[in-house]
């Protein structure tokens, strides 16, 4: 009987466990839905404005942001990149791009 008791309480401990790490990892939220803040991101673009990184709204010509970043500073793929421009989903990549090549 012990035994018994002790197995049932493996399992209902075991069950707590997953059932707390699948709702943690966001299995539960279906990948297909987009919230609403997810839909008002605006996208950027990262290039080359004379010799320095700027950073534009998709779209537009007029930079949001001139760095004091030199492009000629940088390896040659990287400067390739640049004069593609550079394209970010939103702010938080965005300022991890930035972070990457003015830091």
């Amino acid at each position: 009987m012990k035994i018994l008791v002790a197995v049932t309480g493996m399992i209902l401990i075991s069950c707590v466990c997953l059932g707390s790490l699948y709702t943690q990892t966001g299995a539960a939220r279906p990948h297909t839905a987009v919230s609403a803040e997810e839909t008002r991101t605006e996208s950027y673009v990262i290039r080359d404005r004379n010799g320095k990184i700027a950073v534009f709204k998709s779209g537009s010509d007029k930079p949001l942001k001139v760095t004091s970043t030199r492009t000629s500073t940088l390896p040659k793929p990287d400067i390739i990149r640049l004069k593609n421009g550079i394209y970010a989903q939103n702010k938080q990549e965005l300022e991890r791009i930035l972070e990457d090549y003015c830091s």
